[in-house]
């Protein structure tokens, strides 16, 4: 679950995204980090990534997938930008790395991870300012990273508290391809009850 940027003083979109979750994270807490519908995804990642690796989760709330890849071996680290969030997930996922950042201004060296894992964070970005947030991710990314990115399916932006960016496959698949990536895999996520998802899997090109 991604946070907005602390740049955003004037932008009320991301203000109050960050501020939502600021507020409730101990309840987003409760209510994402048992769920286990991931687990294909999780294969599949694992899977094009290989045994071992460095990976950043890009919007990593309370830390679920984070621990998940550390307890297997991986050097995982996630990041996000609300703290209240971050406090969450080192509650958690004591012993877990965590790093306060904005995911549209990654503070990495260049080529620092083999992955990429963003779940349900870049939903929370601005269609215009995506591309910007995949260039980041991209720059971070050895030759060769995996990426993988699920979001809503659906079109266009609407915001209740939170700012949401849906998109529909194609569309996804496209933005993904023109910002540093080779798409590998893509479909149509319908295992969660309340929702669709899109579902990429890509490598830095």
């Amino acid at each position: 679950m991604a946070a907005a940027s602390v740049s955003d003083k004037g932008d009320m979109e991301y203000s109050s995204t960050k501020s939502t979750y600021d507020s409730d994270a101990h309840l987003y807490a409760k209510a994402y980090y048992g769920l286990t519908f991931w687990k294909a995804e999780y294969r599949t990642f694992l899977g094009l990534l290989g045994s071992s690796g460095r990976i950043i989760d890009v919007g990593c709330g309370p830390g679920r997938d984070t621990e998940y890849f550390t307890k297997l071996g991986y050097d995982t680290e996630g990041i996000d930008y609300s703290a209240p969030m971050l406090s969450e997930a080192k509650r958690l996922a004591p012993g877990c790395k965590f790093t306060r950042m904005d995911m549209r201004s990654i503070k990495f060296p260049h080529g620092s991870f083999d992955a990429a894992w963003s779940c349900m964070s870049i939903l929370h970005i601005k269609k215009a300012d995506a591309g910007a947030v995949l260039d980041g991710i991209c720059k971070v990314l050895k030759p060769g990273g995996v990426l993988f990115i699920s979001v809503k399916n659906g079109s266009g932006e609407h915001f209740d508290k939170r700012l949401f960016s849906n998109y529909r496959e194609p569309e996804l698949r496209g933005l993904v391809g023109r910002h540093g990536f080779r798409v590998e895999m893509s479909y149509l996520n319908k295992k969660d009850p309340r929702q669709r998802i899109v579902c990429i899997f890509a490598r830095k090109a």
